[in-house]
């Protein structure tokens, strides 16, 4: 695959691999579907995009230097102002994330979202704000405020805001909002909404490439 940024593996110390390498598309892709309609967030998930936790990992994490890791990643994210992406991560009732699940639908009977498989971990969101602290398994904010001035002093431009709701299927965003940061997370969509400013990009994980 052409037009890629390699997001390097982040190591412990001992070496030990915290986070393996992965390529994600350099562009952002907005799908249009047959009806003219923008694509599903639910549809998107036919390209494998990064989750969330990959997506927090390729924009903040820093070598032992203290140099970005990925600065190709954060000025790709950065020059597309004004837009966002649907991850492979979801949120259910705002207590379990669910990543890459192996199907997202809408059950008629029960008339709600549902999404089967993937990896699941029970969560504990902070409340709607200013993200002082992102945790590196999930990428999900652990801390909040709602006072901007000190998550700039954690961020500095960095500094972006969080909003989620507790109810339902929610699939998680990474936006580019020109008020709340360049990297808000937020997680308010179902996966049926169709939002013409978020698209995503494919990813892929070092077994693949190795087969591709």
């Amino acid at each position: 695959m052409n037009n890629e940024i390699h997001v390097p593996a982040s190591t412990s110390r001992r070496g030990k691999v915290l986070r393996p390498e992965f390529w994600v598309a350099d562009n952002i892709s907005y799908l249009i579907s047959s009806d003219h309609e923008p694509h599903s967030a639910a549809m998107y998930q036919e390209m494998k995009p990064p989750t969330l936790a990959e997506h927090v990992h390729a924009y903040f994490s820093k070598t032992g230097s203290g140099e970005f890791l990925c600065p190709e990643f954060r000025k790709n994210v950065r020059h597309h102002k004004g837009y966002g992406e649907w991850t492979s991560t979801f949120l259910k009732n705002g207590r379990e994330m669910i990543e890459r699940p192996d199907r997202v639908y809408y059950d008629l009977e029960i008339n709600t979202w549902v999404a089967e498989g993937g990896k699941t971990r029970r969560i504990k969101l902070p409340e709607t704000g200013w993200v002082l602290e992102f945790d590196k398994e999930t990428g999900f904010p652990v801390r909040s405020t709602l006072n901007k001035a000190d998550a700039h002093k954690i961020f500095g431009d960095d500094a972006s805001f969080f909003n989620a709701t507790r109810l339902g299927l929610a699939a998680v965003i990474r936006d580019y909002n020109m008020q709340l940061g360049p990297f808000c997370v937020l997680a308010h969509y179902g996966p049926g909404a169709r939002v013409s400013y978020v698209g995503a990009r494919s990813s892929r994980q070092m077994s693949l490439y190795a087969h591709s």
